[in-house]
């Protein structure tokens, strides 16, 4: 067995969903291309990644990229993060300075 990815590094593999046709290239495989960058781990000791996928790997790379200048920006965004939970983030975190008053 081969050892664990380290944190910041990309893996980018074929997933396959059907029979493959192209073992090569994976031009005409039936399947979609997937990203992935490990974070560290969790308290639990599982790995914390973030997964990225498109129809080519270029676009999978290109969507790595996009996934590496957000988390280095800071921004904690992702499918399932709203407006709720945005507002709840700036409230407890963005109001630095503020009076008691203004954050009521």
């Amino acid at each position: 067995m081969g050892a664990r990815r380290g944190w910041g590094e990309d893996g980018i593999f074929f997933e396959h969903s059907g029979l493959c046709h192209d073992s090569a290239r994976h031009g005409h495989c039936p399947g979609r291309w997937r990203g992935v960058i490990s974070l560290g781990y969790g308290p639990d000791g599982k790995r914390i990644r973030r997964k990225v996928s498109g129809k080519t790997k270029t676009v999978v790379q290109d969507r790595l990229r996009a996934l590496h200048a957000d988390l280095e920006s800071g921004l904690r965004t992702g499918p399932n993060y709203t407006v709720q939970r945005a507002a709840e983030d700036w409230l407890k975190e963005g109001l630095d300075g503020r009076s008691a008053k203004t954050i009521k």
